[in-house]
């Protein structure tokens, strides 16, 4: 067995050397969808394999993503987080809005799984400070609804109906602006995210 994993590592190093995005992708979207159903440990030894040989902080905020989201589809929300954070300092670094307000976001989730509403509301306004940069009004509309989504279950949860319909009725409104679906998430960020 431990033959076959080696030689599957191998591959995948050989494969995604030089950082080809299709094959990257390819081996990501397989593990989340397939192996991660059929073989936990091993999806998470793909991903972090995956992050041990990415080049950039894209690739490396998007490996350490993939295992937040296992973790999280596993209901160990703790080590889900650990994983976002980790990502997170990742990409501080870089102009990438976009990540940074789907990690923002997946954050806001999980804190909000986790019933640390007040770590879930300023991660919800990361998310929405950082949306504002986003160039593409079609994209800013669809994350500021999915943001005002997040803000309007964390206020349910905590019994603010009000808030909540208000945040909803917020929602609504981007998401009348934009034109189409433009699945800003793939699907593993997070329970309604994707």
């Amino acid at each position: 067995m431990k033959k076959i994993y080696f030689v599957f590592f191998l591959s995948l190093f050989i494969s995604i050397s030089a950082q080809d995005p299709h094959a990257y992708n390819k081996i990501y979207t397989k593990t989340y969808l397939e192996t991660a159903q059929k073989d936990f440990n091993k999806a998470i030894q793909i991903a972090d394999s995956l992050f041990t040989i990415s080049e950039t902080p894209y690739y490396k905020a998007k490996s350490l993503m993939l295992t937040a989201s296992l973790y999280q589809q596993s209901g160990d929300i703790e080590k889900s987080v650990n994983y976002a954070l980790r990502s997170e300092q990742i990409v501080e670094g870089t102009e990438d809005d976009v990540w940074k307000a789907k990690i923002y976001g997946f954050l806001a989730t999980q804190y909000r799984f986790l019933k640390l509403y007040k770590q879930s509301k300023s991660y919800s306004l990361k998310t929405l400070r950082i949306t504002k940069e986003i160039e593409n009004p079609e994209l800013r509309n669809n994350i500021l609804g999915l943001v005002m989504q997040e803000m309007a279950y964390c206020e349910m949860e905590q019994q603010r109906f009000q808030k909540s319909i208000h945040y909803i009725q917020k929602s609504q409104k981007y998401f009348n602006t934009t034109k189409q679906d433009l699945n800003f998430f793939p699907p593993i960020m997070s329970s309604y995210w994707d």
